[in-house]
Order: C-alpha cells, then structure tokens, then sequence
C-alpha cells in the first residue's frame, strides 16, 4: 500500500505539538515498514499556488491512503482542491485529531461533503477525547480509535543514574519533592495548586520537608470560553499575588524554575517524587507532560480533567474530582488535599520499574506504533457524516462571537456543557 503523511514541515508555535508529530512520525515508520510511504509538506505558510501543487503531486501519486499527522492547517482545503482535480479519486484518509477540534466546528462542516462515501478513521489521544468526538459523528463506532500520542524513550525513561535536582537546588536529600512542568497558566490550575500545597503543609497532612517544583513560562491564554482574557504579564502577577498570600514556611518549599530546557527535563521527572497537575485547560485532550513524568517512571496526581482520565493505569496515579462550574470547569480542592496527602504517604510503596513499564506498553513510539498497524488493518465502513449537533453548533460559532458563552448571564452557557460533559468528572 502507497501511503502520504501530511504535516507541516514548519515546527508549531505550541512546542508539544512540535514532538507529537516528530513522535507519530516515529511512530509510523514502524509501523508502515512493509508500505511506501510519502511524506509532504502541507503548512499554513504554503500559499495558493504551492497548495495546488501539492494536491496535484497526491493525484499524480495517488496514494492508497492519506494520513494527516498535525493539528494545522485543517484538512478541509487540501482535500477541496484534490477532489476539484480529481472527483473520482477515492483514497482512505486517516485524520489524528487535536485539542483544536472545537474550535474548528465551521470547518469540519465543510469538510463534511468531501470525506462522504471515503473510508475515514478519527484517530483520538484519550478515552474523553473519544467520547467528546463521538458526539458529532453519525456513526462513531466505525469511525473512531483511541491512538494516544507517543513519547520518545530515548529523551524520556527510567534512569539507572541522573543528576538529581535536589543537588542543584539545595533541597535536602531525604526531601520529597512533587513536580509540575507545562505552561504556566490560569487553566492548568498552578494557583490554585500553590493552595493545595498551602493547606497540606499548615495542617500537618504533608511533611514540611515536601517541595513544589514548577517549572515552564507564564502564558496570556486566559479562559475565553469564559470571555476571560489576560494582557501580558496579568496572570503572573495573579500568580505572585497568590504567592504573597503564603507564610513564610511555606513559600520557602516553593520553586519556580521558569522555563526548563527539553534535555534536561528527563532528570527533574527521575528525580521527582510526584509529578502533580490540577489542570482543567479547556481542551487537555491527553497530557505531553504527564507522560512523560509517567515513562519516567514517576508516580502521578492529577485532576480527572479530560484526558488525564486515561493515565489511570495503577493505583501509583490518583485521579482528583472536576465539575462544570458557570464560569469555569472546578477542581475539588478538598478531595485533591486528601490525595496528596495519600500519595505522599503511599510513596515508599510505588514502584518505578511498572510505572514506567506500564506507560512504556501504551505511550512509547512503539507502543503507539503497534496500534497504528492494527487500525490501518482493520476494515472501515464509508463514512456517514457528522450529524445536526455538528451542523448545529457550527452555525452558532459563526454566527455568535463566542460560542460557549452567555453575555446576558456572564457565564458558560448550554453549549458549553453540552460539548464538555464527558471531560469533566462522572455522575457529578
């Protein structure tokens, strides 16, 4: 089978995209060993003319598939120009969907009329993000495969011997340490995590001799679903406020690393005891991150946000309580001091080898590239379509100037916890 990947060439302005796509394409040629593969570029950058090239080199080629491996450009505009070339051209399209999918409603209706009839597979990166596809398709049990997306085992495992981060730090030897890596941000909770840490250590539920680790750089995302927009700078000064707030004791068990360069993140998670994040960022559609932590061989806390549902593997990663709030998706802070308390307490009992064994089996470039092969050998039916709540909601984002949000009431509307419903917690 002749197969293309598409993806842009041009790396992401969102660096954890960057490796996803370098690590699916790891990925593939594993997996496609006994298949000619093509690799092109399509980009955002590529203009009209390049565009056009691009969909006649793939008529003159004539895959057997199309594989498209990043999150942008949407696939909508190639495939328009392909099958204007050629509308007898049938080829099977596999499409790896992001954490952009929602907002991208107008274009996957467009793109609609162009995958009838084809043979299509959505390939997810988590259980939720399934669930939360699933509710647009005719037919999603024909269409739709959780692929999570892989780490590299030569930059993230567990190693016989790092440079603990303890040393550099000047953090006694007999510390624990938790760690949190990503960006800094309103949605992936870090405020609210300096409570959490707060509480545990002024009421005696974790040691004093525990230490918060957080490293990555401060973003101006907001919450625009929630019609919240930060300037430069507003959330850290949010984040120093917060800060300012702590004792003493407390604020001297925390570090902020800033930003921590790619090849030497492998040490902090070998070092870390707890990797912990509380994040209910919008589209948390898997957890680059966390995976990372976990292949490392790194027990976990985590909110039950959206895709870190699926990193429940064993009992060394403690899943904390979320709900759609009216203005926000909510943390139980409460329930997320108790379990760090236990995971903290159960530390001595984790063991390294199976955790990263474990993330190894389902998150590893050759751990995906297996359940690449199986999809790609497994039938699929022509694609029905997506149905009217995706023909609904997309009419509403481009006639409303936010789609998940009610003006009149200041807060999240229907739409909102329509969509995002199988992302937060269950039955609550």
């Amino acid at each position: 089978m002749k197969i293309a990947l598409l993806y842009s060439y041009k790396e992401s302005n969102w660096f954890s995209c960057t490796k996803i796509v370098k690590n699916l394409l790891d990925s593939y040629a594993l997996a496609l060993k006994d298949h000619k593969v093509i690799k092109l570029n399509y980009s955002a950058n590529l203009n009209s003319s390049e565009s056009s090239s691009l969909a006649e080199t793939i008529i003159k080629e004539k895959p057997d598939k199309l594989v498209f491996l990043d999150h942008l450009p949407h696939p909508v505009n190639l495939l328009h120009l392909i099958f204007k070339i050629d509308s007898a051209y049938s080829p099977k399209i596999d499409i790896h969907i992001f954490g952009d999918f929602t907002l991208m409603f107008d274009k996957w209706m467009a793109v609609d009329t162009l995958l009838r009839d084809k043979e299509v597979k959505f390939f997810c990166a988590s259980d939720a993000q399934v669930e939360l596809v699933s509710k647009f398709l005719e037919d999603k049990d024909q269409y739709i495969k959780k692929v999570p997306f892989p780490v590299s085992t030569k930059e993230f495992y567990l190693k016989d011997k790092y440079v603990d981060i303890r040393n550099e730090l000047d953090i006694p030897a007999d510390s624990t340490v938790l760690l949190y890596t990503g960006r800094m941000s309103l949605q992936k909770k870090v405020v609210e995590l300096l409570e959490v840490f707060s509480f545990a250590i002024e009421n005696n539920k974790i040691s004093e001799n525990t230490y918060l680790l957080l490293a990555g750089e401060f973003d101006t995302l907001g919450f625009a679903f929630g019609d919240v927009y930060h300037h430069h700078g507003e959330f850290f000064r949010q984040f120093d406020r917060k800060l300012s707030t702590l004792s003493d004791k407390v604020k001297s068990k925390i570090k902020f690393l800033g930003s921590v360069k790619n090849s030497k993140l492998n040490d902090y998670y070998n070092s870390a005891d707890i990797f912990i994040s509380l994040s209910t960022y919008h589209d948390e559609d898997y957890g680059m991150s966390v995976v990372e932590a976990g292949i490392s061989g790194t027990p976990l806390l985590l909110s039950d946000w959206a895709g870190f549902k699926s990193f429940k593997h064993g009992e060394y990663c403690e899943l904390i309580s979320t709900k759609l709030g009216r203005f926000e998706p909510e943390i139980d802070i409460d329930e997320a001091v108790t379990k760090l308390e236990k995971i903290v307490k159960n530390i001595k009992k984790y063991d390294s080898i199976l955790i990263a064994e474990d993330f190894n089996k389902y998150h590893s470039v050759e751990g995906v590239a297996k359940l690449i092969k199986k999809y790609g050998e497994e039938p699929t039916k022509e694609f029905l379509g997506f149905n009217s709540f995706l023909y609904r909601i997309s009419r509403v984002s481009v006639l409303e100037q936010h789609l998940f949000y009610d003006s009149n009431s200041k807060s999240l509307n229907q739409y909102y916890y329509e969509v995002y419903d199988v992302y937060a917690s269950k039955n609550k």
